[in-house]
């Protein structure tokens, strides 16, 4: 399950939560247009050894796919969701 905040404000760490069925997963994320899909933010989750894994990315203005991929998984396993980055001021 992938967890970040549907709005969230530009230039500030973007959560990026996910819980899985398994402790040993290598997840990268990235933040990517959601029409090209040309990432603009990446980023490896920490795991906590409890099946949740955590992170941050930095978004600037706009709205974003949050794309989380198991990278070592055959086949790959990839969730993801949008959000809206709105400015700081």
């Amino acid at each position: 399950m992938l967890d970040v905040p549907e709005v969230a404000v530009a230039d500030t760490p973007l959560p990026v939560v996910v819980t899985a069925d398994r402790p040993d997963l290598l997840l990268h994320a990235r933040l990517e247009c959601p029409d090209r899909g040309e990432p603009v933010a990446v980023t490896m989750l920490r795991p906590d050894g409890h099946c949740r894994y955590d992170g941050y990315l930095l978004p600037p203005v706009g709205t974003w796919r949050v794309v989380v991929e198991a990278v070592a998984e055959v086949p790959p396993v990839v969730i993801s969701d949008l959000v809206f980055i709105a400015p700081a001021d």
